[in-house]
């Protein structure tokens, strides 16, 4: 099935004839209104994505801290353990980071946050 069929039913339209007739009507703008649609697809995956990045690396992480644990139990170095309490900080602040600028490149109230 191709996109443009795809968005014309989105869009409760009967068929292309109408689509075309209310485009020339000045009703849709069909290039900025299929533009959005795409970027909203594009952006929920996006989403979606980073949900299971962010939820599975700090399983992954304490997976192999308790490794760690498990295979120097007697000779645990505090300083691994302090490094790695902050490399979690840091990495989650730096993944919403990501994921804020990338959900929402203009920032919220519409302002130029990043330039790309």
């Amino acid at each position: 099935m191709r996109w443009s069929a795809i968005i014309v039913r989105r869009r409760g339209l009967t068929g292309v004839e109408a689509a075309t007739d209310r485009a020339v009507k000045g009703d849709l703008n069909g290039a900025a209104v299929d533009a959005a649609y795409l970027a909203n697809t594009l952006r929920k995956g996006f989403f979606y994505f980073a949900l299971a990045a962010v939820g599975l690396t700090p399983l992954a992480r304490v997976a192999l801290m308790g490794f760690y644990v498990w295979s120097e139990w007697n000779e645990v170095v505090p300083g691994v353990v302090i490094a790695w309490f902050s490399a979690n900080v840091v990495q989650m602040l730096g993944l919403a980071y990501i994921m804020a600028r990338h959900l929402y490149p203009n920032g919220a109230n519409g302002s130029a946050a990043t330039t790309n």
